[in-house]
Parts: structure tokens; C-alpha cells; sequence
């Protein structure tokens, strides 16, 4: 079994080479003509709609913000609201604390927790690899390799988006980092993921990015994952229900980034292999 497993690491590590010398050698051997033809491009369309705030911008929009609400903090009703928001976020910070608990819990089968994790299972994986093929349009289409690893609640998301257009000949890749909070109630999962995300296609964006996961066990060899990521300048979304069984799944879904000014979307089909 581990032989196996070794095995897997090695054919997730070498795809994952591949695909970022791939991206790398698109980036350095753009010719003349796919710049003449960017004007064009649906991928350059949409490179060019990513546009994060300034950071003046933002902190300017926060000090009006707080010099706002400082306007209605006299008086009871201010007071109470305070009190309130502060009970909602200790309960808040409670829940995300025993989800946590439970989800490192569930590693130890002494630890006296109902419900534990037995090996392959999707659930809080020690190390997960995901490949997807999507249609985005008759000129467009993108595949993905996204690795997560992590012990209990924390865990590391590493994925490689890239999207390549026949006529003209553009591609885009989209990298993302991410740190996860895992936590796990029953038989459902939630995921806080703080992170960025990187646009590279005629030029190179990076921005932060958020995202909250959530997968639902609709059955012992059935999932749906619900996963949005809201950066600054650029949302995705996705949908996915798996079936499979110990080890692996296949996946199909949809998945849909989006620009104030463009979106590229379509379906998707791949798999994924946890351990």
C-alpha cells in the first residue's frame, strides 16, 4: 500500500512539473503575431477585466467607512448592536473552534470521537490530488491540477488553472496558494481558505483571495463540493459531485470565473485521488 501511495506522489509531483514548465515555456515563447492577435483574444478580453483596487482606494474606502459608523455609535441602540455582534462573533469563533477539534480528533481513534476517519476516505485528507478537463467554448478549453495536503484542521492548497484558446493562440494560467482551516461536523466538511491568486497570461496580477469549501456526504461513495473563492477583481465558483470509492472518485461539475466585465465558464470532468 504505501508503495502505492509513493507511487502516486511521484505521478502528482511530475504533472505538476510538467504543467508549470508548460506554462513557462508559453510565457517565453509568445511570438509576435499572438501579440498582434491579443486585441482579439477572449483570453486577453478577460486578463485585461481582472483589475484589483489601488491600495489608496481601499484604505481610503475604510477610513470613510469607520468615519461613517462613527457618526451612529451614540446611544442604546449602538450599544446593544455592539454587545450583539460581539455575542455572534464569540459563538462564532466557538463553532470554528470545534470544528477544528473534531477534525483532528477524528485522526485519533483513542480520542473517545464517534465518528473517525479510516484511510482514503475524502474527508480531511492527509494529501489529495484533483485534475479536471473543462470546455469553456469551441476555442476554448483549460485543464486543472490542484494538490491540498494537511494534518487535521490545517492544510496547504496549491492549484495550477490554465486555459488555452485555439484562434488565436493565447493561453492563461492561474495559480493559487491557499492556507486552509479544516473543520468537520458529522458528515459534512467546511474549509476557510486564506491565500492569492496569481493571473499570468500577457502580463502577470496577483491578487489576495478568500474562499470558503464545503463538502457534503450524501452517502458512503457520493459528495458534492461547493467551493466559491472571492478575490479582489476576480470570484470563482465551483460545483462538483463526486463518486467513487475508497482512495479515488470520479468528478463532474462546473466552474465559473468571473471579471466585473467578463466570465469564462463551462463543465468540467476529471477525478480525484486522496490518501
Amino acid at each position: 500500500m504505501r508503495a502505492g501511495i509513493g507511487c502516486v506522489g511521484v505521478l502528482v509531483g511530475m504533472l505538476w512539473a510538467a504543467d508549470i514548465a508548460a506554462a513557462q515555456e508559453n510565457d517565453s515563447s509568445r511570438s509576435p503575431s499572438n501579440a498582434q492577435g491579443a486585441d482579439t483574444s477572449e483570453l486577453y478580453k478577460f486578463e485585461k477585466s481582472v483589475q484589483p483596487s489601488p491600495p489608496e482606494n481601499r484604505q481610503s474606502e475604510h477610513h470613510a467607512n469607520r468615519s461613517h459608523n462613527n457618526e451612529h455609535d451614540d446611544g442604546f441602540g449602538s450599544e446593544l448592536g455592539a454587545s450583539f455582534a460581539q455575542a455572534m462573533m464569540e459563538l462564532t469563533m466557538n463553532m470554528f473552534a470545534a470544528g477544528g477539534v473534531s477534525s483532528l480528533q477524528r485522526l485519533d481513534h483513542g480520542a473517545g470521537e464517534a465518528l473517525h476517519r479510516n484511510e482514503g476516505e475524502p474527508m480531511i485528507p492527509f494529501a489529495r490530488y484533483d485534475f479536471a478537463y473543462q470546455h469553456v467554448s469551441s476555442d476554448i478549453t483549460a485543464h486543472v491540477n490542484r494538490f491540498e495536503g494537511g494534518y487535521g484542521p490545517a492544510a496547504l492548497l496549491l492549484e495550477d488553472y490554465t486555459f488555452n484558446e485555439s484562434s488565436p493562440s493565447a493561453t492563461l494560467n492561474v495559480q493559487r496558494q491557499m492556507v486552509l482551516y479544516r473543520m468537520s461536523v458529522g458528515q459534512h466538511e467546511v474549509d476557510l481558505g486564506l491565500g492569492q491568486s496569481t493571473i499570468a497570461g500577457m502580463q502577470r496580477t496577483s491578487i489576495s483571495a478568500v474562499s470558503v469549501r464545503v463538502r457534503f456526504m450524501l452517502g458512503e461513495n457520493i459528495s458534492i463540493d461547493v467551493h466559491p473563492v472571492w478575490g479582489d477583481g476576480m470570484d470563482d465558483y465551483e460545483l462538483a459531485l463526486h463518486y467513487g470509492m475508497q482512495y479515488g472518485a470520479l468528478k463532474i461539475g462546473c466552474r465559473s470565473l468571473n471579471t466585473p466585465g467578463a466570465s469564462l465558464s463551462g463543465p468540467f470532468a476529471g477525478f480525484a485521488l486522496y490518501y
